[in-house]
Protein backbone atom coordinates (compact mmCIF):
# COMPACT_ATOMS: atom_id res chain seq x y z
CA UNK A 1 0.00 0.00 0.00
CA UNK A 2 1.15 3.43 -0.62
CA UNK A 3 2.74 5.88 1.89
CA UNK A 4 1.32 8.91 -0.23
CA UNK A 5 -1.74 9.12 2.32
CA UNK A 6 -2.98 12.72 0.46
CA UNK A 7 -4.14 10.70 -2.64
CA UNK A 8 -7.66 9.07 -1.64
CA UNK A 9 -7.68 7.41 -5.27
CA UNK A 10 -3.98 6.22 -5.44
CA UNK A 11 -4.46 4.39 -2.04
CA UNK A 12 -7.69 2.72 -3.57
CA UNK A 13 -5.96 1.89 -6.07
CA UNK A 14 -3.28 0.63 -4.39
CA UNK A 15 -5.12 -1.24 -2.19
CA UNK A 16 -7.46 -3.20 -4.17
CA UNK A 17 -4.73 -3.93 -7.59
CA UNK A 18 -3.73 -7.12 -6.73
CA UNK A 19 -7.22 -8.58 -5.67
CA UNK A 20 -9.16 -6.75 -8.75
CA UNK A 21 -6.27 -8.19 -11.52
CA UNK A 22 -6.93 -11.89 -10.51
CA UNK A 23 -9.54 -13.37 -12.62
CA UNK A 24 -9.23 -16.61 -10.35
CA UNK A 25 -9.97 -15.16 -7.38
CA UNK A 26 -12.68 -13.95 -8.80
CA UNK A 27 -13.98 -17.39 -10.38
CA UNK A 28 -13.37 -18.65 -6.83
CA UNK A 29 -15.59 -15.82 -5.18
CA UNK A 30 -17.91 -16.39 -7.60
CA UNK A 31 -18.54 -20.31 -7.17
CA UNK A 32 -17.26 -20.91 -3.54
CA UNK A 33 -19.93 -19.06 -0.89
CA UNK A 34 -16.81 -20.21 2.25
CA UNK A 35 -13.95 -18.82 -0.06
CA UNK A 36 -16.21 -16.09 -0.54
CA UNK A 37 -16.82 -15.79 3.51
CA UNK A 38 -13.44 -15.78 4.21
CA UNK A 39 -12.00 -13.70 1.50
CA UNK A 40 -14.66 -10.50 2.91
CA UNK A 41 -14.24 -11.54 6.29
CA UNK A 42 -10.62 -11.23 6.40
CA UNK A 43 -11.32 -8.04 4.00
CA UNK A 44 -13.42 -6.47 6.52
CA UNK A 45 -10.99 -6.80 9.58
CA UNK A 46 -7.94 -5.48 7.09
CA UNK A 47 -10.26 -2.07 6.25
CA UNK A 48 -11.54 -1.82 10.22
CA UNK A 49 -7.37 -2.06 11.12
CA UNK A 50 -7.04 1.01 8.58
CA UNK A 51 -9.52 2.91 9.72
CA UNK A 52 -7.99 2.76 13.20
CA UNK A 53 -4.73 3.35 12.23
CA UNK A 54 -5.27 6.29 9.63
CA UNK A 55 -8.79 8.23 12.43
CA UNK A 56 -9.68 9.00 8.48
CA UNK A 57 -13.13 7.64 8.11
CA UNK A 58 -13.30 9.03 4.48
CA UNK A 59 -10.10 7.90 3.41
CA UNK A 60 -10.75 4.30 4.71
CA UNK A 61 -13.93 4.09 3.02
CA UNK A 62 -11.95 5.19 -0.30
CA UNK A 63 -9.83 2.33 -0.08
CA UNK A 64 -12.80 -0.16 1.12
CA UNK A 65 -15.38 1.12 -1.26
CA UNK A 66 -13.91 -1.15 -3.92
CA UNK A 67 -14.88 -4.16 -1.67
CA UNK A 68 -18.48 -3.71 -1.94
CA UNK A 69 -18.51 -3.12 -5.66
CA UNK A 70 -16.67 -6.29 -6.25
CA UNK A 71 -19.57 -7.71 -4.24
CA UNK A 72 -22.11 -6.91 -6.57
CA UNK A 73 -20.31 -7.37 -9.82
CA UNK A 74 -19.98 -11.08 -9.20
CA UNK A 75 -23.72 -11.11 -7.44
CA UNK A 76 -22.46 -12.83 -4.50
CA UNK A 77 -25.33 -13.98 -1.93
CA UNK A 78 -25.33 -15.04 1.83
CA UNK A 79 -22.30 -13.92 2.33
CA UNK A 80 -21.07 -13.23 6.00
CA UNK A 81 -17.85 -11.55 5.67
CA UNK A 82 -19.50 -9.00 2.74
CA UNK A 83 -22.56 -8.00 4.89
CA UNK A 84 -20.07 -7.50 7.76
CA UNK A 85 -17.41 -4.81 4.93
CA UNK A 86 -20.67 -3.42 4.22
CA UNK A 87 -22.15 -2.71 7.77
CA UNK A 88 -18.60 -0.57 8.14
CA UNK A 89 -18.76 1.12 5.18
CA UNK A 90 -21.49 2.53 6.39
CA UNK A 91 -20.28 3.35 9.79
CA UNK A 92 -16.90 5.17 7.83
CA UNK A 93 -19.56 7.18 5.79
CA UNK A 94 -21.66 8.51 8.93
CA UNK A 95 -18.50 9.01 11.09
CA UNK A 96 -17.66 11.66 8.53
CA UNK A 97 -21.08 13.72 8.68
CA UNK A 98 -20.18 15.02 5.51
CA UNK A 99 -23.49 15.56 3.72
CA UNK A 100 -27.09 13.98 3.34
CA UNK A 101 -25.38 11.98 0.63
CA UNK A 102 -22.98 10.47 2.61
CA UNK A 103 -26.18 9.55 4.66
CA UNK A 104 -28.08 7.77 2.16
CA UNK A 105 -24.93 6.14 0.77
CA UNK A 106 -24.12 4.75 3.95
CA UNK A 107 -28.38 3.92 3.78
CA UNK A 108 -27.53 1.66 0.75
CA UNK A 109 -24.57 -0.24 2.14
CA UNK A 110 -26.47 -1.37 5.29
CA UNK A 111 -29.58 -2.40 2.81
CA UNK A 112 -26.45 -4.05 1.10
CA UNK A 113 -25.11 -5.88 4.10
CA UNK A 114 -28.71 -7.00 5.35
CA UNK A 115 -29.24 -9.07 2.09
CA UNK A 116 -26.14 -10.64 2.46
CA UNK A 117 -26.84 -11.01 6.39
CA UNK A 118 -30.31 -12.61 5.79
CA UNK A 119 -28.94 -14.99 3.05
CA UNK A 120 -26.16 -16.25 5.40
CA UNK A 121 -25.96 -18.95 8.39
CA UNK A 122 -27.23 -17.93 11.10
CA UNK A 123 -24.36 -18.15 13.81
CA UNK A 124 -23.81 -16.06 17.03
CA UNK A 125 -22.01 -13.76 14.94
CA UNK A 126 -25.16 -12.64 12.79
CA UNK A 127 -26.70 -11.36 15.97
CA UNK A 128 -23.75 -9.42 16.83
CA UNK A 129 -23.67 -7.78 13.50
CA UNK A 130 -27.88 -7.41 13.07
CA UNK A 131 -27.48 -5.40 16.39
CA UNK A 132 -24.95 -3.10 14.97
CA UNK A 133 -27.27 -3.19 11.93
CA UNK A 134 -30.20 -1.99 13.40
CA UNK A 135 -28.26 1.11 15.56
CA UNK A 136 -26.60 2.45 12.64
CA UNK A 137 -29.62 2.75 10.24
CA UNK A 138 -31.41 3.84 13.07
CA UNK A 139 -28.56 6.97 13.24
CA UNK A 140 -28.82 7.65 9.71
CA UNK A 141 -32.54 8.20 9.46
CA UNK A 142 -32.14 10.30 12.75
CA UNK A 143 -29.29 12.27 11.22
CA UNK A 144 -31.71 12.98 8.17
CA UNK A 145 -34.94 13.91 10.47
CA UNK A 146 -36.85 11.11 9.51
CA UNK A 147 -37.91 10.59 12.93
CA UNK A 148 -40.68 8.02 12.02
CA UNK A 149 -38.36 5.63 10.53
CA UNK A 150 -35.86 6.03 13.01
CA UNK A 151 -38.58 5.10 15.95
CA UNK A 152 -40.07 2.45 13.77
CA UNK A 153 -36.58 0.35 13.17
CA UNK A 154 -35.71 0.89 16.35
CA UNK A 155 -39.21 -1.26 17.40
CA UNK A 156 -38.43 -3.48 14.69
CA UNK A 157 -34.68 -4.63 16.32
CA UNK A 158 -36.71 -4.71 19.59
CA UNK A 159 -39.05 -6.84 18.24
CA UNK A 160 -37.12 -8.73 15.30
CA UNK A 161 -38.42 -12.80 16.73
CA UNK A 162 -34.99 -14.35 15.18
CA UNK A 163 -32.57 -11.35 17.47
CA UNK A 164 -34.99 -12.07 20.58
CA UNK A 165 -34.62 -16.28 20.58
CA UNK A 166 -31.00 -16.13 19.58
CA UNK A 167 -29.05 -12.72 20.57
CA UNK A 168 -27.48 -12.72 23.62
CA UNK A 169 -28.26 -9.38 25.96
CA UNK A 170 -24.99 -7.77 24.77
CA UNK A 171 -26.18 -8.12 21.06
CA UNK A 172 -29.14 -6.02 21.50
CA UNK A 173 -27.37 -3.25 24.30
CA UNK A 174 -26.86 -0.97 21.09
CA UNK A 175 -30.49 -0.54 19.84
CA UNK A 176 -31.80 -0.45 23.53
CA UNK A 177 -29.63 2.62 24.25
CA UNK A 178 -31.08 3.96 20.92
CA UNK A 179 -34.40 3.98 22.04
CA UNK A 180 -33.83 5.34 25.39
CA UNK A 181 -31.52 8.33 23.75
CA UNK A 182 -34.85 8.88 21.44
CA UNK A 183 -37.69 8.90 24.12
CA UNK A 184 -35.15 11.56 26.29
CA UNK A 185 -36.30 10.43 29.51
CA UNK A 186 -34.26 10.75 32.63
CA UNK A 187 -35.46 7.91 34.71
CA UNK A 188 -34.62 5.48 31.35
CA UNK A 189 -31.60 6.67 31.33
CA UNK A 190 -31.12 6.13 35.17
CA UNK A 191 -31.82 2.42 34.33
CA UNK A 192 -29.81 1.95 31.57
CA UNK A 193 -26.76 3.43 33.48
CA UNK A 194 -27.54 1.02 36.29
CA UNK A 195 -28.41 -2.50 33.60
CA UNK A 196 -24.83 -1.47 31.87
CA UNK A 197 -23.19 -2.83 35.40
CA UNK A 198 -24.09 -6.24 33.74
CA UNK A 199 -21.70 -5.82 30.84
CA UNK A 200 -19.15 -3.48 32.11
CA UNK A 201 -16.91 -6.80 31.72
CA UNK A 202 -17.86 -8.72 28.74
CA UNK A 203 -18.46 -5.38 26.29
CA UNK A 204 -16.40 -2.48 27.53
CA UNK A 205 -17.21 -0.72 24.36
CA UNK A 206 -20.38 -1.15 25.44
CA UNK A 207 -20.48 0.05 28.91
CA UNK A 208 -18.15 2.96 27.59
CA UNK A 209 -20.53 3.61 25.72
CA UNK A 210 -23.72 3.89 27.29
CA UNK A 211 -21.76 5.70 30.25
CA UNK A 212 -20.89 8.19 27.61
CA UNK A 213 -24.57 8.84 26.40
CA UNK A 214 -25.87 9.17 29.87
CA UNK A 215 -23.72 11.98 30.60
CA UNK A 216 -24.42 13.34 27.30
CA UNK A 217 -27.81 13.51 28.09
CA UNK A 218 -26.78 15.04 31.53
CA UNK A 219 -24.88 17.60 30.33
CA UNK A 220 -27.49 18.77 27.67
CA UNK A 221 -30.12 18.87 30.27
CA UNK A 222 -27.66 21.01 32.45
CA UNK A 223 -27.50 18.36 34.94
CA UNK A 224 -24.00 19.40 35.83
CA UNK A 225 -23.00 17.68 39.30
CA UNK A 226 -25.08 14.82 37.88
CA UNK A 227 -22.73 14.38 35.00
CA UNK A 228 -19.72 15.29 36.76
CA UNK A 229 -19.98 12.34 39.65
CA UNK A 230 -20.04 10.38 36.10
CA UNK A 231 -16.40 11.99 34.56
CA UNK A 232 -14.08 9.76 36.69
CA UNK A 233 -16.45 6.74 35.46
CA UNK A 234 -16.30 7.59 31.46
CA UNK A 235 -12.81 8.36 31.80
CA UNK A 236 -11.64 4.68 33.12
CA UNK A 237 -14.65 3.37 30.98
CA UNK A 238 -12.98 4.93 27.69
CA UNK A 239 -9.47 3.20 28.79
CA UNK A 240 -10.55 -0.01 29.42
CA UNK A 241 -12.95 0.11 26.18
CA UNK A 242 -10.31 -0.43 23.60
CA UNK A 243 -11.76 2.18 21.73
CA UNK A 244 -8.80 4.52 20.08
CA UNK A 245 -10.20 5.59 16.93
CA UNK A 246 -9.71 9.40 16.07
CA UNK A 247 -13.28 10.01 16.15
CA UNK A 248 -13.59 8.34 19.50
CA UNK A 249 -11.08 10.40 20.47
CA UNK A 250 -12.07 13.81 19.12
CA UNK A 251 -16.12 12.54 20.50
CA UNK A 252 -14.30 11.84 23.75
CA UNK A 253 -12.81 15.60 23.50
CA UNK A 254 -15.96 17.78 22.53
CA UNK A 255 -18.23 15.70 25.23
CA UNK A 256 -15.23 17.32 27.94
CA UNK A 257 -15.36 20.47 26.52
CA UNK A 258 -18.89 20.88 26.72
CA UNK A 259 -18.84 19.67 30.16
CA UNK A 260 -16.16 21.76 30.84
CA UNK A 261 -17.38 24.95 30.03
CA UNK A 262 -21.11 24.25 31.98
CA UNK A 263 -18.88 23.83 35.25
CA UNK A 264 -17.17 27.23 34.52
CA UNK A 265 -13.71 26.30 33.21
CA UNK A 266 -14.10 28.36 29.99
CA UNK A 267 -9.99 28.52 29.59
CA UNK A 268 -10.04 24.74 29.86
CA UNK A 269 -12.81 23.99 27.64
CA UNK A 270 -11.74 26.79 24.92
CA UNK A 271 -8.26 25.04 24.83
CA UNK A 272 -10.02 21.40 25.01
CA UNK A 273 -12.22 22.39 22.19
CA UNK A 274 -9.21 24.14 19.79
CA UNK A 275 -7.05 20.91 20.50
CA UNK A 276 -10.16 18.89 19.69
CA UNK A 277 -11.14 21.32 16.36
CA UNK A 278 -7.65 20.43 15.10
CA UNK A 279 -8.07 16.53 15.25
CA UNK A 280 -11.08 16.55 13.85
CA UNK A 281 -10.54 18.62 11.07
CA UNK A 282 -7.07 16.65 10.58
CA UNK A 283 -9.22 13.53 10.57
CA UNK A 284 -11.83 14.74 8.01
CA UNK A 285 -14.93 14.68 10.18
CA UNK A 286 -16.99 17.20 8.83
CA UNK A 287 -20.08 16.56 11.33
CA UNK A 288 -17.29 16.97 14.42
CA UNK A 289 -16.38 20.06 13.19
CA UNK A 290 -19.33 21.65 12.56
CA UNK A 291 -20.46 20.36 16.46
CA UNK A 292 -16.96 21.76 17.72
CA UNK A 293 -17.78 25.04 16.06
CA UNK A 294 -21.32 25.55 17.30
CA UNK A 295 -19.67 24.54 20.66
CA UNK A 296 -16.60 27.07 20.24
CA UNK A 297 -18.73 29.88 19.98
CA UNK A 298 -21.26 28.77 22.87
CA UNK A 299 -18.03 28.55 25.06
CA UNK A 300 -17.29 31.74 24.04
CA UNK A 301 -20.88 33.31 24.69
CA UNK A 302 -21.24 31.70 27.88
CA UNK A 303 -23.89 29.73 27.04
CA UNK A 304 -23.20 26.16 26.35
CA UNK A 305 -26.44 24.54 27.51
CA UNK A 306 -27.76 22.36 25.38
CA UNK A 307 -25.41 23.61 22.19
CA UNK A 308 -25.02 19.72 21.41
CA UNK A 309 -28.32 18.36 21.91
CA UNK A 310 -30.00 18.65 18.15
CA UNK A 311 -26.52 17.13 17.07
CA UNK A 312 -26.16 14.56 19.21
CA UNK A 313 -26.78 11.24 17.11
CA UNK A 314 -24.49 12.45 14.37
CA UNK A 315 -21.48 10.43 16.68
CA UNK A 316 -20.58 7.27 16.28
CA UNK A 317 -18.11 6.90 18.95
Amino acid sequence: MSDGGDNGHDLTVDWLAPVLASRRVKELLASDIGYADAFFSVEAKRLRRLYFKSGNPRLAYLCGQGFSQLGTELQIKGCLGLGALEVSLAEMLIATGSSEAALNLAATHLNLGRRQIEGSPRTELVARLLGQWYMMLAVVYKASRRVEDYASVLKEGTEDRWMRENADSGDIIPITRQRVMMRQDLSEHIVLLESAAQYKSTRPIEYYRTVKRVIEFLTNKGLVESASRLERELLLAYAQSGDKTTVSKVSMGRDMAQLAGLKGEKEYAKKLVSATLSAAQSAELFGQVRQLRILSDAIDRGDVLGALEQFRVLSMA
